[in-house]
């Protein structure tokens, strides 16, 4: 199963949809370290 999650970079917001058991934060920490999430 699939969760989207809204990424909210800087002034730019986008969907990214990860799989079920990653940790969607971590994720964002690792790629964009300013990046957040909207839950």
């Amino acid at each position: 199963m699939k969760r989207s999650w809204t990424v909210i970079v800087g002034a730019k917001r986008f969907t990214m949809i990860l799989m079920e058991d990653c940790d969607p934060v971590e994720v964002v920490k690792s790629i964009w370290p300013e990046g957040r999430i909207e839950q």
